[in-house]
């Protein structure tokens, strides 16, 4: 019977590993970007209002010790989020490529804040660099908005 339960057990956690992320990656490889917000990330909800997630970030990417930050990713509907924050520089670039048909919109925020610390909005086949002035202390984080297929990098000045 203990053999079971444990079989068990570790067969449910397996399923919910394996069923997280089925929605992002049905349109393409995801690198960097995922359905989920940075755990303890503010997100705005339909109201207009920000939530908190559960749990701090696990990672974070220093831009100036670590160097640039890639990332690329697809979604039919879903929101895609960078996976870590970005943090350590007081001017970044961020470039975005957009290998869609349609518009691509992305909002840059930062953590401990309520709404975007910038909105972009980028058009079909194109590329865009935006260049930031930021807090080097904050943390950063990107989202996309589905659908979307796109690349890019954020990179300290």
């Amino acid at each position: 019977m203990k053999k079971f339960m444990t079989v068990s057990i570790l067969s449910l956690i397996f399923m919910l590993v394996l069923g997280t992320n089925v929605g992002a990656t049905s349109a393409g490889t995801n690198v960097g970007v995922s359905e989920n917000p940075p755990a303890d990330a503010e997100t705005e909800n339909t109201e207009g209002l920000s939530t908190l997630g559960l749990g701090k970030p696990t990672k974070s990417h220093n831009l100036k010790s670590s160097g640039e930050m890639k990332f690329s990713g697809s979604a039919a509907n879903s929101n895609l989020y960078t996976n870590k924050y970005f943090t350590g520089a007081s001017s970044v670039s961020i470039e975005v490529r957009n290998f869609r048909d349609g518009k691509l919109k992305y909002k840059l925020y930062k953590k401990g804040t309520i709404g975007a610390v910038g909105t972009f909005t980028l058009n079909a086949k194109q590329s865009q660099i935006s260049v930031r002035n930021l807090d080097s202390k904050g943390q950063y984080y990107i989202k996309f908005y589905g659908p979307s297929n796109f690349s890019g990098s954020v990179k300290a000045n």
